[in-house]
């Protein structure tokens, strides 16, 4: 809609502002969707879209998520999924802290950290956490909690299940119609 209005860069406050009438969780961390955004080559150096950010930004929302999950992050949320799936041994990783889950992860990994998820002491895991939680919808706790329940395990569900379960249990709805209002 920018491009079609003859806008060649966007200007990131303003937008910002904008948003923020969503009221969505952490909003005011909305600097984070831009560095996110350029990261991935869905914006340029104006923050307009880039033509891989333009047609994923005419996704539907399950679908965008069922792509971001098998184009990018499939290894860390099934690694995650199968961490809280295992209750051999006696193990309850369910209800465990985000430094503790550091800690067991690194150990598989001889001690390493895991690139973009162990590292900042449980401050990434978190994120990863609350995006499984509000955006996915597989896993649900309270916030500031470690009591956590699996709803599904998107490892285990086609695609069109996927989507399905992304439909049933995100959160995003309502921001998402807040957002389509304010455009």
């Amino acid at each position: 809609m920018l491009k079609l209005k003859g806008i060649k860069t966007v200007n990131r406050t303003k937008i910002e502002k904008e948003v923020q009438r969503t009221e969505t969780i952490n909003n005011r961390n909305w600097r984070n969707v831009w560095i996110s955004l350029s990261s991935l080559g869905f914006i340029d150096s104006n923050n307009m879209p880039s033509p891989s950010g333009a047609k994923i930004g005419m996704l539907e929302y399950d679908e965008f998520l069922l792509l971001v999950y098998k184009s990018y992050i499939k290894p860390y949320v099934d690694l995650i999924m199968s961490y809280f799936s295992d209750v051999q041994n006696g193990n309850n990783n369910l209800t465990k802290r985000y430094k503790d889950i550091n800690e067991d992860f690194r150990k598989m990994y001889a001690d390493r950290d895991i690139l973009f998820l162990t590292q900042s002491n449980g401050r990434y895991l978190s994120s990863w956490l609350n995006i499984l939680r509000d955006d996915f919808g597989c896993i649900s706790f309270a916030p500031r909690t470690s009591n956590r329940r699996i709803t599904y395990k998107p490892s285990e569900l086609n695609d069109t299940s996927f989507k399905q379960k992304i439909r049933e249990n995100t959160i995003s709805t309502p921001y998402i119609n807040k957002l389509n209002a304010i455009i």
